[in-house]
């Protein structure tokens, strides 16, 4: 009796494993779909948020025709979308179009203020980019230029 007592044990034990192997395989699997799912539906929600910021233009706005010159004058800038848009940099440019200066880092919100000091009347020319860091190595940075030429008086 003791023998096939130990025998049937055995058998339960052993067909027990084997369920708990097929359960655990199959949660395995489960779990890899999930992960791919889950990487294609960051892929996408990545995808979303490059081509919103690379359709994305930059709009400078003067508060009057004319600026003076050796005084300190602001423009505005805004981006043509009313949503929160990731964050980014602004850049002034040098004359060959590189980036120069940083001029604002970090910044969320639609607009930014641009102070600059002309030297002399004419035209005055302000070349700026706002660079936007994608998160993702696949796009990799977005640079959206931002220009404007005002008519700086005495």
């Amino acid at each position: 009796m003791k023998k096939t007592a130990f025998i049937l044990i055995v058998i339960f034990l052993s067909i027990s494993t084997s369920c708990n192997d097929e359960k655990i395989t199959e949660l395995n699997t489960r779990i890899a779909e999930l992960e791919t799912e889950n990487q294609k539906l960051t892929d996408s929600i990545s995808g979303i948020q490059y081509f919103r910021v690379l359709n994305s233009k930059v709009f400078g706005s003067a508060n009057r025709p004319t600026f003076q010159a050796g005084k300190e004058n602001k423009v505005t800038f805004e981006f043509y979308n009313t949503e929160k848009i990731r964050e980014y940099n602004v850049y002034q440019l040098s004359a060959d179009g590189k980036r120069e200066k940083l001029i604002h880092n970090g910044l969320t919100e639609n607009g930014f203020e641009y102070s600059f000091v002309p030297r002399k009347k004419g035209l005055y020319k302000i070349n700026l980019l706002t660079v936007f860091d994608t998160g993702n190595t696949q796009f990799g940075e977005i640079e959206i230029p931002a220009h404007m030429t005002l008519n700086i008086t005495e």
